[in-house]
């Protein structure tokens, strides 16, 4: 992994702890319409350079917007990068 992308990695975990702490459990918000096709975890986890279990855990634990489609999960990615700006 090259250091531009590990210093991606570090700031996206640090802004989704951040946020996290700072909504103290609050649900990240729905998606609603979205303009780009929704993604499986495995897009938005290379996207990230994280596991996909991670991406489960965030969506489980309400830190990004998901979907369930036939209990799959499903992703925004526009929605996500936008819910960390």
């Amino acid at each position: 992994m090259n250091d531009a992308a590990v210093d991606t990695r570090k700031k996206f975990v640090r802004k989704i702890t951040n946020t996290k702490q700072s909504e103290q459990g609050n649900q990240a918000p729905a998606i609603t319409h979205p303009t780009m096709p929704l993604v499986r975890a495995k897009e938005i986890a290379r996207h990230f350079d994280v596991h996909e279990r991670t991406v489960c855990m965030w969506a489980q634990n309400g830190v990004i917007p998901c979907v369930r489609i036939g209990g799959a999960l499903r992703f925004n990615l526009e929605a996500i990068i936008g819910g960390l700006s």
